[in-house]
């Protein structure tokens, strides 16, 4: 039992550096920038929910924001601030962000789980993987499936309407944080069951002969 939850460890360890490494690689494509406020728009009849918009430019292209958040805060037409774009599409509003709420979760269960069962690393390779060699390989492509998805997702997907924007995340962590770890707990359970049932069967055959 503690190997299976070593097993679980290192999934979660995986999936931390995962998401850290593709969150790097999106805010690798973020650039700062000045911007000056052009006015604000309003959202709703009585006006309480007011936007400021602003306006920037990047390589010789004007682009006009308006920011996500409500703000109170007295811009005056013409002041300067500072803001990220992505250079992929510099008009699209975004932020720079790291995913620590999932990351640091995931790391330390997988860290726990290491300490607690580090017992289990002695004869790990081959009373382990070498004993359950198919759940080995289905771990690793579970892992894998959610990065091979980003990638299709980022290099050759089409969207094909704006209602798809976003999906690409929630597709992602539901993979990565449902459809993968369940998959390999079933798994393993599996893996185990069949092994344990196999070993029944040889020992009645030998108590039998």
């Amino acid at each position: 039992m503690k190997r299976l939850f070593l097993n679980i460890s290192f999934i979660c360890l995986a999936f931390s550096i995962g998401i850290f490494a593709y969150r790097c690689y999106e805010n690798s494509y973020l650039h700062k920038c000045s911007a000056v406020f052009s006015g604000y728009r309003s959202y709703n009849a009585d006006g309480s929910d007011i936007k400021p918009e602003v306006t920037f430019t990047v390589n010789g292209k004007e682009y006009t924001r308006t920011f996500a958040e409500s703000t109170d805060a007295n811009y005056e037409i013409g002041d300067k601030t500072e803001i990220l774009y992505d250079s992929r599409d510099p008009g699209d509003y975004v932020y720079r962000h790291y995913s620590w709420v999932i990351i640091i979760p995931l790391m330390l269960i997988g860290l726990i789980l290491i300490i607690v069962c580090r017992e289990a690393f002695k004869g790990y390779w081959s009373d382990f993987v070498c004993r359950y060699p198919k759940a080995c390989i289905c771990t690793v492509i579970s892992i894998l499936i959610p990065f091979f998805y980003l990638i299709w997702y980022e290099y050759f997907f089409v969207c094909p309407d704006a209602a798809f924007a976003g999906l690409t995340e929630v597709l992602f962590m539901c993979a990565l944080l449902i459809i993968a770890p369940v998959t390999d707990i079933i798994v393993w359970i599996t893996a185990v069951l069949k092994y344990k049932n196999k070993n029944k069967i040889a020992e009645q055959t030998a108590y039998t002969e």
